[in-house]
């Protein structure tokens, strides 16, 4: 508007001296600024912008579709348009990478040059790199006249958001098969169930004495142990200790070993409700929720695995209490009888009183020790008579086959 301003009073003062030199840049800028004014008040009406995502879920490694589309719906042509989503630094793009902003924030630009009435779409693949919760937006769209010229600017609301899941694989047992009539059986299941006796086996190092059988041992001669199918509809809980995987208390740091935790963890949820078991979740850590403790209560439904998964994918990466803190508070929200299966990479030590005192009230519990130190973690928790395994997966996080539970 003041470029009309200054071309009209330089046209007017011009007319007196007589200075057609001075009439004819007059002109130009009441031309330049009006072309500008225009595009200032119209530039962004009737553009449509909208980003379109098939699913709002995934399993790191997949990949997102993405769709951008921009439409202008007027008969004014835009020199260019663009748009700046704001995205997580997380986020990957396979044909683009996330240009840098200020104040350490990142964003997906996009730029076109638009006909009248032209609608664009681009398409795009979101990499599935990490679990989390990831959103792509607002959107910041600026167009330019048809000199070019920067014209207006606006923000478009909403965001495109989806959950990617951690990765799951097969739960096998870490010792050698055995045959029986020919057919491939496992030495015990994830979870046994101690109403479905099904006879004896050879004693394992780690079995609790109360698991022998011991009127066969005297007639044997040597230990033998109860033998259990696994759990049919029975209330299971997964207590995730997040601790070390995510550093000192406070000072949580993703990396591969929670990953590897959270891999084991998915692996284990769902071959428990493959057994017919009726699961939960429950760790110590930010859930998205309000509350400080992320828990989803044992059920059934065929629903139950994939809100366990979300679950898995929206914990941060810090602890936000001890994990004796919420072993000691589960009993008030779980009935009697509910099994734990307690999924840890760090020393047992500070829960061991705990898991004693969650046995000796109906809770059957076993310890499954993950990482490096898992085989040291296994004995420190079977020294305390309490039930325990090591579980390691056979390779890394991002290409592991199978987790690996031992005796």
């Amino acid at each position: 508007m003041r470029e009309v301003a200054l071309g009209v009073a330089l046209v007017v003062g011009a007319s007196f001296l007589g200075s057609p030199a001075i009439i004819l840049l007059g002109l130009v800028l009441v031309a330049t600024g009006g072309v500008r004014e225009l595009w200032a008040r119209n530039g962004l009406g009737g553009v449509e912008y909208r980003r379109d995502l098939p699913r709002a879920r995934a399993v790191v490694g997949d990949e997102i579709p993405l769709d951008v589309t921009v439409w202008n719906r007027k008969a004014l042509p835009l020199a260019w348009l663009r748009a700046e989503d704001e995205a997580d630094v997380r986020i990957v793009v396979r044909e683009r990478d996330l240009a840098p902003e200020s104040g350490g924030a990142f964003a997906l630009r996009n730029a076109w040059t638009l006909a009248p009435y032209e609608r664009v779409v681009r398409h795009f693949h979101v990499v599935a790199d990490r679990r989390g919760v990831f959103s792509l937006g607002p959107a910041r769209l600026e167009v330019g006249d048809l000199l070019a010229r920067p014209a207006a600017s606006g923000t478009i609301p909403g965001t495109a958001g989806w959950i990617v899941r951690p990765r799951s694989v097969p739960v096998r047992a870490d010792v050698a098969e055995r045959r029986w009539g020919g057919e491939l059986r496992a030495r015990r299941g994830l979870l046994d169930d101690p109403t479905r006796y099904a006879g004896v086996r050879p004693y394992q190092p780690g079995d609790p004495l109360r698991g022998i059988h011991w009127p066969t041992t005297a007639r044997l001669g040597h230990p033998v142990s109860k033998r259990f199918d696994p759990a049919r509809q029975r209330e299971v809980v997964l207590a995730l200790d997040v601790e070390k995987a995510a550093g000192p208390f406070g000072q949580g740091a993703e990396d591969d070993l929670a990953e590897g935790l959270y891999v084991a963890a998915a692996s284990l949820l769902r071959q428990l409700r493959a057994e017919g078991a009726a699961i939960g979740l429950a760790a110590a850590a930010y859930g998205g929720g309000s509350r400080p403790m992320a828990y989803v209560a044992p059920a059934g439904s065929a629903s139950q695995l994939g809100r366990c998964l979300d679950l898995l994918a929206r914990l941060g990466p810090f602890p936000t209490a001890r994990f004796e803190r919420l072993l000691g508070g589960l009993t008030r929200v779980i009935r009697p009888g509910t099994s734990l299966v307690v999924l840890s990479a760090r020393d047992p030590l500070p829960y061991l009183r705990t898991l004693r005192h969650l046995e000796r009230s109906g809770y059957p519990v076993r310890h499954l020790a993950f990482g490096p130190d898992a085989a040291a973690l296994t004995a420190r928790a079977r020294g305390a008579a309490i039930a325990s395994s090591s579980a390691r997966l056979d390779g890394p996080w991002r290409t592991a086959t199978a987790l690996l539970v031992g005796p």
